[in-house]
This record gives C-alpha cells, sequence and structure tokens, in this order.
C-alpha cells in the first residue's frame, strides 16, 4: 500500500512540474531577419483596393453670348450681345418702355424727310436694348431683333421671303423646337438652348426675342 502510494504521489508532483515548464515556455515572435524592421502584417486576407478613379463629367463650353451665327448675315449685332459700350451713332433711337430701339441710317432714304423711326418703305432692322436677365439686373443686351421686308438679311439660310415649310425643315433640322400658336399668319420656335424665340410672319417680318423677367413688377 506504501509502495503504491509513492508511486501515485510521484506521478502527480511530475506531471505539475510539466505544466510549469510549458506555462513558462516563451512566446516566439516573428523575425526580423536582422534588419532591425518591424516585420509586414498579414495582408493576405484583406480586399485588394479598388483602382477605380472618379472623374468629373465632361461638359462642353458653352457659346459665349451675343455671338453672332456662322449662318447668319446683313445684321450688325446678334441677339444677347453686350451692347454696354455701343454708341449707336450711325442709328436713329426708337424709343419704347423699357427698351430702346435702334435702326441703322442705312435702311432710311436721303429723300425720306418725312420718316422719323420707321422708313417710309417700311424695311428696316431695329435692335431693341434692355436690361437681362431681368429688368432690375440693369445692363443694355439686345433682346430683341426685327427684321422687317429687308431682304439683305438672311438668318440660318431664311429671308422674310421664305415659305413656313422651308422654316420648319431647316429650323427644325437644327435643333430649334416649334411652338404652338393659335394663328396661321406666324410660326414660332424656341432655340436650342432655350434662351431666345425666333418668330417668321407672313406679312414679311422676322423676330427673334429673349424674354426679360420683371420680378420686382417695374411698371413701364
Amino acid at each position: 500500500m506504501k509502495t503504491t502510494f509513492k508511486r501515485l504521489a510521484a506521478a502527480v508532483i511530475a506531471a505539475v512540474f510539466l505544466l510549469l515548464a510549458v506555462s513558462c515556455k516563451p512566446i516566439t515572435q516573428p523575425t526580423d531577419n536582422g534588419t532591425g524592421a518591424k516585420p509586414a502584417p498579414d495582408t493576405s486576407s484583406q480586399p485588394e483596393p479598388s483602382t477605380v478613379t472618379e472623374t468629373e463629367p465632361q461638359t462642353d463650353a458653352a457659346e459665349p453670348l451675343g455671338m453672332m451665327p456662322e449662318d447668319v448675315s446683313g445684321l450688325d449685332f446678334w441677339i444677347l450681345y453686350d451692347a454696354k459700350d455701343e454708341k449707336f451713332e450711325d442709328y436713329r433711337i426708337w424709343p419704347g418702355f423699357g427698351v430702346t430701339g435702334y435702326v441703322p441710317e442705312k435702311y432710311f432714304p436721303e429723300d425720306d424727310e418725312d420718316s422719323r423711326y420707321v422708313p417710309s418703305n417700311g424695311e428696316y432692322v431695329r435692335y431693341g436694348v434692355t436690361a437681362w436677365p431681368d429688368y432690375s439686373d440693369g445692363g443694355r443686351y439686345v433682346t430683341g431683333i426685327t427684321i422687317a421686308g429687308a431682304h439683305d438679311v438672311s438668318v440660318f439660310g431664311l429671308t422674310v421671303d421664305s415659305s413656313f415649310a422651308e422654316v420648319r425643315e431647316k429650323l427644325t433640322a437644327k435643333g430649334f423646337t416649334e411652338n404652338d400658336v393659335e394663328v396661321d399668319t406666324f410660326v414660332s420656335f424656341t432655340s436650342p438652348d432655350g434662351k431666345y424665340w425666333i418668330s417668321f410672319g407672313s406679312s414679311g417680318m422676322i423676330r427673334i426675342t429673349a424674354p426679360v423677367g420683371n420680378r420686382n413688377h417695374i411698371i413701364f
């Protein structure tokens, strides 16, 4: 019995020493290969970084306001031309409410002494100058062009003699949108950028108009 007890005690003591030896064993760290640098972290389980870069949307540069189109001839100014520096020395003034009209002297015959604003033959071009885009914003812009019977003016290849069918064909091809009108004496279109309207009348008149706001309800 004593021998068995001694053997059991010896086995227990040996097991205790074994456990102490295992728990005191130092934990080894990855080596730095003698370089002194810290070992690189394990990235094998990390996702690859995205290589897609976001870019700003590309937009076409808008044409400067008032630039004369290549297929327009016979006009001194185009719609929305900034006339702040124009003196209009060779024009007759056509006064109005909230707008000042200018008619080139070349449309007035020398012997036409009775005409003050409009030539007696009814053929002229008038440029209407106002503030823009609102009457309260100030400035001097050509916001209206009236072409009355002037055969020397061509707008997008169209003249005061063009038929409505020709007008529809050419303006639609250029991206204009036809407006609904309740009469059949003229056709009206909105420009592709929405900044002005153009209409052709059966009486031989072309009107180009840029709308002007009136947020402060100014009464002229």
